[in-house]
């Protein structure tokens, strides 16, 4: 009797042992709270669960036990809220009955990306899109000013006014119309912009992937021994002043000959190129070169990882448009434009006006190796042809004066050199004539 009561005694724990970790699985709160420090992906990104408020709710739709395995999966439809948005998911999570420690959770899946579902609980507003600006720059052209205002310091931009947006909840992007005021001790612009926005889920933060801008006006201030004197819109009066050139020999200019040269100094009026009569300055040739690539050779450019909105060009590129265009050497540096890492140069994504090209009016050759050039920058919403003639264009704008028309009337002198072994031009002066 004794023996039999031993073998009975010794099958229930025989029993117990192996239906225990079936008599303890986890609660709806400690799966909530294991959930704690993991993170799963659905079709949105990585899902990170930090805390236990990012659990909105959590509810149990299925339970599953294996007691051979020692495996138990729930299924349930979670929400999790964050600082911009609510997410809600459908997941399967699965447990390991490890002894002596219990269940332990093991990982944490997205079933059904049909259920998925996102809802921004808090859009970007004035002063979410003030600290995204930072590091970005507002170009812009009209027939008075070229506009070129990199965001510094916050404490530049004196005001936002958000007019309207489109936001796509499912797509994650949104689409904001606003009117910016930057100011600083001798400047004030005031621009309407579109703000071309994406949210980034892994870094649960929203960038400005673009910036289209609409229109823009510059003010100066002339300012001396710190005190605003007056304040006037940029302004200057342009005049070709050919008549100096009568001593010198005019270049007649074929089909072939107008379509390089006109190329080539289109190189300059599409980034704003400013005026320089000496050599200019390497943050000048930088400022151009970094432009130049974005318009012209985009692959260039690295994008950044983190969805940013920012590009890398590396340092060389930027060494051989310099050449290229320029025939000088540069000491590599940061800009007040462009940011430098001691190897590429940062840039941030954005569009600004439409490009403007360069019609050559006519040409001198000065009888040193070097030429001079009267141009007209053009504007226009048709495309042009850059063996465009001064007949052809004053026709186009008989023709089209809606559509296209002259901005400026510059001077500029060059000289051919060779580069990677052909005989191209380079830029002596550059300048506008008053």
């Amino acid at each position: 009797m004794v023996r039999k009561s031993y073998f009975v005694l010794l099958f229930t724990v025989l029993i117990v042992a192996l239906s225990g970790c079936s008599t303890s699985t986890p609660t709806t709160s400690q799966i909530k709270e294991d959930m704690i420090e993991n993170s799963y992906s659905n079709r949105y990104g990585t899902q990170e669960i930090s805390s236990l408020e990012d659990i909105q709710s959590f509810k149990v739709n299925e339970k599953n036990l294996s007691k051979e395995d020692r495996e138990y999966s729930v299924i349930g439809e979670i929400s999790l809220s964050k600082k911009f948005i609510n997410i809600k998911d459908k997941i399967n999570v699965e447990y390991s009955y490890i002894p002596e420690e219990g269940w332990k959770i093991q990982s944490i899946k997205s079933i059904d990306d049909n259920f998925t579902e996102i809802e921004f609980k808090k859009l970007l507003q004035e002063d979410d899109i003030k600290e995204l600006l930072l590091g970005s720059y507002i170009e812009y052209r009209n027939k008075e000013e070229n506009i070129f205002w990199k965001i510094k310091e916050e404490s530049e931009i004196e005001e936002i006014v958000i007019k309207s947006r489109v936001t796509e909840h499912q797509a994650a992007e949104d689409i904001i119309d606003i009117n910016l005021t930057l100011k600083n001790t001798s400047e004030e612009l005031n621009a309407d912009l579109v703000l071309s926005c994406s949210f980034n889920f892994h870094e649960n933060r929203w960038y400005i992937d673009n910036i289209d801008v609409n229109n823009a006006n510059k003010k100066v201030y002339m300012v001396f021994e710190d005190e605003t004197i007056q304040a006037k819109d940029i302004d200057k009066d342009i005049d070709k002043d050919i008549d100096k050139e009568i001593d010198k020999e005019k270049v007649e200019l074929s089909a072939e000959a107008q379509n390089e040269i006109n190329l080539f100094l289109s190189n300059f009026t599409e980034v704003f190129f400013p005026d320089f009569e000496e050599d200019p300055s390497d943050e000048i040739l930088i400022n151009f070169a970094v432009r130049h690539n974005f318009i012209n050779n985009f692959d260039a450019f690295e994008h950044s990882k983190s969805n940013s909105g920012e590009g890398f060009l590396n340092k060389s590129v930027v060494e051989r448009s310099i050449d290229r265009f320029f025939d000088l050497d540069v000491q590599h540096q940061k800009t007040e434009i462009y940011d430098f890492d001691g190897s590429k140069y940062i840039i941030q994504f954005a569009s600004g006006a439409p490009a403007h090209m360069a019609v050559v009016q006519e040409m001198y050759d000065n009888n040193d190796g070097s030429y001079t050039v009267y141009f007209d920058e053009v504007f226009s919403h048709e495309f042009l042809d850059y063996s465009l003639t001064p007949k052809e264009l004053e026709e186009e704008i008989s023709n089209h004066p809606d559509r296209t028309e002259i901005i400026d009337s510059k001077k500029a002198i060059v000289e051919r050199h060779e580069f990677e072994g052909k005989s191209i031009y380079k830029l002596l002066k550059y300048e506008f004539k008053s």
